[in-house]
């Protein structure tokens, strides 16, 4: 897993980037037995007929449908689109 530091504003903290088995490992390992994620039905309606979350950016380069975010301008900066 490959730990990167943020830039403002987010300095100092670590942001974790992992792959899916990763992510499987970890929730699996922790005894997790459910995951939920929080969104609205728009956004909602396109991952489930993607078969799975996706990425806000690659929602947005598909022109598949989503709700827009108070952080996507600053998201888009930091490169977490």
């Amino acid at each position: 897993m490959e730990l990167v530091t943020l830039a403002e504003p987010c300095e100092g903290l670590k942001a974790a980037f992992m792959k899916p088995s990763d992510v499987y490992a970890v929730l699996k390992q922790s005894r997790v037995a459910h995951l939920y994620h929080a969104n609205s039905v728009t956004t909602s309606c396109t991952f489930l007929e993607q078969g799975g979350l996706l990425s806000r950016g690659f929602v947005q380069k598909s022109g598949f449908s989503q709700t827009a975010q108070s952080s996507d301008d600053v998201d888009k900066k930091y490169g977490i689109w």
